[in-house]
């Protein structure tokens, strides 16, 4: 097994590797801890985190996520969002969901008013705060500031509502088409924002991309068949199982994933999503397995049977 100990590249550096495989040191790991997560175990889970460093990378006691403040995680909170979609929350720590549309009617496409992304965060602030990023050798990735919470299609549900968006793309009304248009000039300006701080120039040069496929809905078979060797895989480790499964049930899937998806020059990282259902000693068993099989590159063919 690798040891962090006697690391020679950054882990920003290891991050562009494995999406590039460009022989990559170790498997890149991603932790997604939403409030409800850190409120359930607090202490405990500070603990954690400070025990793999590896994983936690600059982590210090008593740090939570930003969302934590978010009025979206708040329970009993109903409010009205950039782009005129309401969000009610009904549990603390969890992010609310859009309970009233405002282009359930076509008739009010005229009058949405798209918000500006200049204006959702403080752009020279976050540029600062990326490059200290940077300068520390950690991988700096871009996150949405502001409402433009998930991606394409969920803008669009929350404004036309789920059941009239699918109704839509069946009869293709032209309002749909234009609807599209404004969702995706509005996301074009927001890459093109974050593009101006010159974060993922490394990732532009190279022409790489990266997914994110879940073990649940394509199953590890799955993966090694459309992506191994040709796209990089955030592979999202198996949600509903990990409430209920065993530390080793855990281990055995990270094992698998790393051995059978990944190969000896990269093309993988791991992505992991807690819920505050999920036991404290089944986190620190995804930590463990990483530790175990992560750190290292020693990969299996994709064919043989595990």
């Amino acid at each position: 097994m690798k040891s962090f100990a006697a690391k020679t590249i950054s882990s920003r550096e290891n991050f562009l590797r494995a999406i590039e495989f460009n022989n990559s040191h170790w498997t890149p790991i991603i932790f997604e801890l939403l409030p409800a997560v850190w409120k359930k175990y607090g202490e405990g889970l500070d603990e954690l985190a400070l025990r793999y460093p590896d994983i936690f990378e600059g982590f210090e006691k008593g740090w939570r996520p930003p969302e934590t403040d978010n009025p979206l995680y708040r329970e009993g909170e109903r409010l009205i969002d950039d782009w005129g979609c309401t969000w009610y929350n009904a549990q603390d720590g969890i992010l609310g969901q859009v309970v009233s549309h405002p282009l359930e009617d076509w008739a009010k496409l005229n009058s949405l008013k798209v918000p500006d992304p200049a204006e959702k965060a403080d752009w020279k602030k976050l540029k600062e705060h990326k490059k200290s990023e940077r300068d520390m050798g950690l991988p700096v990735i871009g996150f949405p500031e502001s409402f433009a919470h998930g991606g394409f299609f969920d803008r669009m549900q929350f404004l036309r509502g789920l059941e009239n968006l699918l109704v839509d793309f069946m009869t293709e009304p032209p309002e749909l088409h234009e609807l599209i248009e404004i969702v995706l000039q509005y996301n074009m300006r927001y890459i093109d924002l974050w593009l101006e701080m010159d974060i993922v120039d490394d990732l532009i040069e190279c022409g790489v991309s990266m997914h994110d496929p879940q073990v649940r809905a394509n199953t590890i078979d799955g993966i090694v068949k459309h992506y191994r060797g040709k796209m990089c895989a955030l592979v999202d480790i198996d949600e509903q199982m990990l409430p209920y499964g065993t530390p080793d049930e855990i281990e055995d899937q990270v094992r698998e994933v790393i051995e059978r998806v990944g190969t000896s020059e990269g093309g993988l990282m791991l992505y992991a999503i807690p819920s505050r259902d999920v036991p404290l000693e089944n986190i620190e068993a995804l930590c463990q397995a990483w530790k175990k099989y992560g750190s290292q590159c020693s990969y299996v063919s994709a064919d043989k049977d595990l």
